[in-house]
């Protein structure tokens, strides 16, 4: 079993709780996870950002593989998001009905 300590969440806090991003002052590109240098341009001059978490779901999908113990968990939903600032990212989603329907499968 492993053991998190409070205040060893209490330090990750920031990455944990909110989506940030690097700002390139250059060119304007994002980058999620933040980067010292600009994934488009290859500038050192980026800057670290606090991103809306706002965007549009673009792909999903239900994945049933799941590691021993957490069969609880299955399925796992899984999306492709759009985030308002430009990003992609891939991410779990939440507050998804797991099965209202089993015709809908």
């Amino acid at each position: 079993m492993m053991r998190v300590s409070p205040p060893q969440v209490w330090r990750a806090k920031q990455s944990l709780y909110k989506l940030t991003g690097s700002k390139c002052n250059k060119c304007g590109n994002i980058d999620v996870p933040p980067s010292t240098f600009c994934s488009k341009c290859g500038s050192p001059e980026v800057s670290s950002i606090n991103l809306s978490g706002n965007g549009t779901l673009i792909l999903s999908t239900k994945n049933f593989q799941q590691r021993a113990g957490y069969e609880r968990s299955m399925p796992q939903f899984i999306g492709l998001i759009k985030l308002d600032e430009g990003p992609e990212i891939v991410a779990p989603l939440t507050d998804v009905m797991r099965n209202p329907r089993k015709d809908l499968e």
